[in-house]
């Protein structure tokens, strides 16, 4: 159940649909070789927390076109607000099928009437949506251990 979920869930978030009076933007998970400003490289991590976001309002197609925002909701729900966290922020993401763990920046949290959805970098220049219970926060110990400060 919960794979189906999972695929819902991200069809919904990459597909450019329309709900209603709810629209779902998303930029497209490739990182782009280019050198303008909406190319995603691959972040040192010792750099991490330079990494754009978008905080304290909910992102606009001009924020992922500016590589703040992995995706856009056009919304007109007073439910539909930003999620107050301090940004950017390393987390682990758990893929649910394989168990695995990877270490993501996230960018850009909102919560929906249904979810709280995160957008994330990954370190090798991809991005990706996922809900908040996917994803795990590092503490300060934590995170001078993956970097090495």
């Amino acid at each position: 159940m919960k794979i189906i979920s999972s695929l819902i869930f991200l069809i919904f978030f990459f597909c450019n649909c329309e709900n209603g009076n709810k629209t779902i933007h998303s930029k497209k998970a490739e990182p782009s070789k280019t050198s303008d400003s909406t190319s995603l490289k691959a972040i040192d991590l010792k750099y991490w927390s330079k990494t754009p976001v978008i905080a304290g309002r909910l992102a606009t197609k001009a924020d992922m076109v500016n590589g703040r925002a992995i995706f856009c909701i056009d919304n007109k729900s007073k439910l539909h607000t930003p999620y107050y966290i301090q940004l950017p922020r390393l987390a682990y993401f758990k893929d649910e099928n394989s168990k695995k763990e990877e270490l993501v920046i996230i960018v850009q949290v909102e919560k929906t009437s249904t979810d709280t959805v995160v957008g994330y970098r990954n370190l090798k220049g991809g991005i990706g949506a996922c809900k908040f219970y996917e994803i795990r926060l590092l503490n300060d110990e934590e995170i001078k251990q993956v970097v090495g400060d």
